[in-house]
């Protein structure tokens, strides 16, 4: 479900962006309840209006809110650069931002965008995954995004941007990622 925009009573020419109760839980009868929030600057609402993203920003980034539409799973980029090729291998396409490292004795990561995880009564592929640098973010996190789908900041940059108009597709399973990721770690570790 998008976020609408409506005008805000102080301001009526004025847009905020309005998320549903699916985002912020129902009222005590049941009955839908919706938050108005502050207009996100144009990048962040290009998002939310593309994509169909739930964005909030925290302190001045903007963030996108994992677990209802998307997940996020996070990975080294030697080994990302491994599971993105993979990936395509299978004609998939997962929308990736580059979390550069702050320090310099630190690593970059990938971040692959996909559609929530689905619950399993084992978390092996997490705990074999996890032996590779890889972390999944689901329900109840945040990712930064950079400030818009076409440009990145210092520290965040698209390395496959998420695709517009006629080239719009739907974000790859979480499990193909996860696929692409155990294969990847195969080839590297022969296990």
């Amino acid at each position: 479900m998008l976020p609408s925009t409506e005008p805000t009573a102080g301001n009526p020419a004025s847009p905020a962006l309005v998320f549903p109760a699916a985002y912020k839980g129902s009222g005590p009868t049941g009955a839908r309840q919706e938050s108005v929030h502050s207009p996100l600057p144009p990048g962040a609402q290009l998002y939310a209006e593309s994509f169909g993203w739930p964005i909030t920003m925290e302190g001045g980034e903007v963030m996108v809110m994992c677990g209802d539409v998307l997940d996020v799973t996070t990975m080294p980029v030697g080994f990302g650069g491994e599971v993105n090729q993979l990936l395509r291998v299978h004609l998939l396409m997962a929308p990736i931002v580059e979390v550069r490292a702050a320090k310099p004795d630190e690593s970059s990561t990938w971040a692959f965008f996909s559609q929530p995880k689905q619950p399993t009564p084992n978390d092996d592929q997490l705990l074999k995954l996890s032996t590779c640098g890889v972390k999944h973010l689901g329900a109840g996190t945040t990712f930064p995004l950079p400030p818009s789908p076409t440009c990145g900041s210092e520290e965040l940059r698209w390395i496959v941007p998420p695709p517009f108009g006629a080239l719009k597709s739907p974000l790859p399973p979480w499990e193909s990622i996860a696929a692409c990721g155990l294969k990847a770690r195969y080839r590297a570790i022969g296990r």
